[in-house]
């Protein structure tokens, strides 16, 4: 397995480059204005462009990064959108060390029961 890091997205390939079966795509929602201003549209026109390829949802565990997104927000508005797609493969956390010191809302507690 190797992997490539394309921003916004971490792409693992599985096999040889060659073969190009990419299996997961991790797609970041942060830090990224294109794919956090309409959720919606951009998780449609990834999940539609890679239908054999399960596509993860990558979400910033901190409060202080740009375009974090509260458990909230992710369980009342964002979950319903992205696990409507047949290829919905979970959520990415960036990274653990923002998930452990983010006391409030300890991200990993929350997504871990919906994701």
């Amino acid at each position: 397995m190797a992997e490539r890091e394309f921003l916004p997205v971490k792409v693992i390939l599985i096999g040889s480059e060659a073969e190009r079966a990419i299996m997961r795509i991790h797609v970041r929602f942060y830090d990224y204005p294109d794919c956090t201003a309409f959720i919606e549209d951009a998780w449609g026109r990834w999940t539609a462009a890679y239908p054999g390829s399960e596509i993860h949802l990558g979400l910033t565990a901190s409060e202080k990064a740009s375009c974090y997104l509260h458990p909230k927000a992710l369980w009342e508005i964002t979950m319903p959108i992205v696990q409507k797609a047949a290829n919905y493969g979970g959520v990415m956390l960036w990274d653990r060390y923002y998930d452990v010191v983010n006391v409030q809302d300890h991200y990993s507690s929350y997504i871990k029961n919906w994701a």
